[in-house]
């Protein structure tokens, strides 16, 4: 089972699991706090904090912060900026 979307309306990997869209990939929160604080300030709930398990699609990311490779990862200091 993929892991879900935490942004709020997103449907990143629920439509997945029913097999009408692909898989898409998931990022977990930074360690670094003041990029952590940027994640959470593009994210729209207010009183939640995001658990070690809680995790933020590609779609929330502009294609150019991703860097893909056998596994996708983020360039450093990338922000979720996309809604």
């Amino acid at each position: 089972m993929p892991k879900r979307c935490c942004v709020p309306g997103c449907k990143g990997n629920y439509e997945a699991e029913l097999r009408s869209t692909p898989y898409r990939s998931v990022f977990r929160f930074p360690k670094n706090e003041e990029l952590k604080s940027k994640w959470l300030a593009s994210i729209p709930r207010k009183n939640w904090s995001p658990s070690k398990d809680s995790v933020v699609c590609d779609a929330h990311f502009q294609q150019a912060e991703i860097v893909r490779t056998e596994t996708y990862v983020l360039q450093d200091g990338s922000a979720n900026t996309e809604s």
